[in-house]
């Protein structure tokens, strides 16, 4: 269901671990980019929460939010403790723009044509907020370094219930917003990051229509 790779001595210290979407699990390019970090591998329907509040997601961001990575650099100084790193995201994308589709995407924001999100109904009374801010929440910056030389692209995606499967209302919102690109598994997996109070370095990776 999620998987781990263990990373290697040459990981981007900015990324503190890597969520991959199963599709692109085996791409080239992932270990181009993010060779040394730990890698999880999730399942597209994992990665589409189903049922609110609960699952391995839910699970695995609360694993990364509880690391102690960040107590262990501020310790040696006294200092505060550090955020917790950016949790670095890899989804398959279906490019919709005129322009011809890049080799990867730096994702800038979304837009959630779905209309449902994973902390809808009622959550649990102790905890993370449930409405958490997605202001700031991605951080492509941190991914410019690794795109270095490469042909990409920073853009807004929207996320929608099936890439290869626009719906008329998709469709209709797609043409009057901002976004490039669309993706059936980016949006949950950003909001529970968020709920736990952890950033995002997201990239897509273009895929034809009717990727799964």
């Amino acid at each position: 269901m999620i998987g781990l790779s263990p990373g290697g001595p040459s990981a981007a210290a900015s990324v503190g671990a890597l969520l991959v979407a199963e599709p692109l699990a085996a791409a080239p390019l992932i270990d181009e980019l993010f060779g040394g970090v730990d890698r999880f591998v999730a399942r597209l329907d994992v990665l589409r929460v189903t049922t609110p509040w609960e699952g391995p997601l839910f699970a695995l961001f609360d694993e990364l939010a509880a690391s102690p990575a960040g107590d262990e650099e501020a310790g040696a100084g006294g200092g505060a403790a550090a955020p917790p790193p950016a949790v670095g995201l890899v989804v398959p994308i279906v490019w919709t723009a005129s322009a011809p589709a890049p080799e990867v995407v730096l994702i800038t924001d979304h837009v959630n044509l779905t209309l449902r999100g994973p902390l809808r109904g009622w959550g649990p009374l102790s905890g993370p907020p449930t409405f958490p801010s997605l202001s700031a929440i991605y951080q492509p910056a941190l991914l410019r370094q690794l795109v270095a030389g490469r042909v990409y692209s920073e853009a807004a995606v929207a996320g929608v219930a099936d890439a290869g499967r626009l719906t008329p209302f998709e469709r209709q919102a797609l043409a009057g917003c901002a976004c490039e690109a669309v993706c059936d598994c980016l949006v949950d997996a950003v909001i529970v990051a968020a709920h736990h109070g952890l950033h995002v370095a997201a990239c897509g990776i273009p895929q034809p229509a009717g990727h799964d």
